[in-house]
């Protein structure tokens, strides 16, 4: 069983020091809520020349080695298989490999993280994904949403660098309909550009409104163009019968018990895998939560299920 700790977006030095012991540190969390950029804080923390892969555009495990491999000077090792050059190219370095956007590809990630990592004492590896590897020695670190005030900072800063002045009564006031992901934040700022900070604010208000308002995002990666796509790409992730159990758990205003889900639906018992797959996160009294943003996506699916 990996072990798993939550820490804050300000503990890159914390999670750097795990990477010397572990070897192997996996960063989840939430859509949006910043993976990837603390990913290379703490690579820059970890004191190892730094080789990095954002995996969101290899869509097959079978090709997950030479996606990597292409990050790496392999010309020696051109008649080998990708995996096996990798190991030949890594041996005898003291290095990071970050595998940035794990999620679809978590148990081919998992197995090339063990192969590399058996084959070069030296190497440290740093992911990032919606879920857990499942590999041996897997540290897995929950990334844990902005705390309201931090959430309020942001916002002002980053409304201010658009040329929107926004007190911290009114930062506040939106940022109660954000779920603490600096992506929301980010798209929040944004619209800020066209509107006032009241009218978002009420704007947020309305269920489902914020699926038209945070949009307008960074052209790369897509998935954080929008809220919508930022939360579909982990819908599009689950199974089935995890999207079913997501659009029934949309019907919780707020914290609720993995008991109460178990009786009250079919598929209750498989809270604990929404929860793995960063969906459901941990409220302030200990209980399951679906974030707001994932809620109204979770109650527009039940809508249309009828």
């Amino acid at each position: 069983m990996p072990e798993t700790l939550e820490l804050d977006h300000d503990r890159a030095v914390d999670i750097a020091g795990l990477l010397q012991d572990a070897r192997l540190v996996t960063i989840t969390g939430m859509a949006g809520v910043g993976k990837s950029r603390l990913a290379a804080e703490v690579a820059r923390h970890a004191g190892l020349p730094t080789f990095g892969r954002d995996l969101t555009e290899c869509p097959v495990p079978g090709l997950l080695p030479q996606a990597v491999a292409g990050v790496l000077e392999l010309a020696r090792y051109t008649d080998l298989p990708p995996a096996e050059a990798l190991a030949r190219a890594l041996t005898n370095r003291e290095a990071v490999l970050v595998l940035d956007t794990c999620e679809h590809l978590t148990t081919a990630c998992g197995e090339l993280a063990e192969y590399l990592l058996d084959a070069a004492p030296g190497l440290r590896i740093l992911a990032t994904s919606r879920r857990a590897l499942g590999a041996e020695g897997e540290c897995v670190v929950r990334l844990r949403p902005l705390r309201q005030d931090r959430a309020v900072r942001l916002l002002m800063r980053r409304a201010a660098a658009y040329g929107a002045v926004l007190p911290d009564y009114m930062a506040a006031r939106v940022c109660a309909y954000l779920d603490g992901d600096p992506l929301s934040v980010e798209l929040a700022a944004r619209r800020l550009r066209h509107m006032s900070g009241r009218r978002l604010s009420e704007r947020l208000s309305v269920p489902g409104a914020r699926f038209a308002l945070l949009t307008d995002g960074p052209a790369e990666p897509l998935r954080h163009h929008t809220c919508r796509a930022a939360i579909g790409w982990s819908h599009e992730l689950c199974t089935r019968e995890e999207r079913l159990l997501w659009a029934q758990l949309s019907a919780f205003p707020g914290e609720f018990g993995a008991e109460q889900a178990e009786r009250l639906f079919p598929g209750g018992a498989q809270c604990a895998d929404l929860e793995a797959a960063s969906v459901l996160i941990r409220g302030p009294y200990g209980g399951l939560l679906l974030p707001l943003g994932h809620r109204e996506y979770g109650a527009d699916w039940l809508a249309q299920l009828g």
